[in-house]
């Protein structure tokens, strides 16, 4: 199974499914991701990277992600995360983790 922690929040998969699904009904355009920095070692991978898109409100978001991904068996396991609002509002803050 698998298991997201995101800004101490935590999310299974179902909760995954409903974060994505919920993301793509505010933005007006596709999530685009800029990799700043990918860390291999082992089963997990770090990620630095940021997640750019336009909200149907009209504004830009831009989201810093410090992310660590577990692996088992091909598939990513375990996902813990840290996220910061680069560009957007306050609403934005949750934006990681809001299901």
């Amino acid at each position: 199974s698998y298991i997201q922690l995101s800004d101490d929040k935590k999310l299974n998969y179902d909760d995954l499914i409903k974060h994505v699904d919920y993301v793509k009904s505010i933005l007006a355009s596709p999530l685009e991701i800029i990799y700043d920095d990918i860390l291999v070692q082992g089963n997990k991978v770090c990620t630095v990277h940021r997640a750019r898109a336009m909200k149907k409100d009209g504004q830009e978001v831009e989201i810093k992600v410090i992310a660590v991904h577990y692996f088992e068996n091909g598939k990513i396991v375990k996902t813990d995360e840290l996220t910061k609002v680069i560009a957007g509002s306050d609403a934005d803050k949750d934006m990681g983790s809001h299901h």
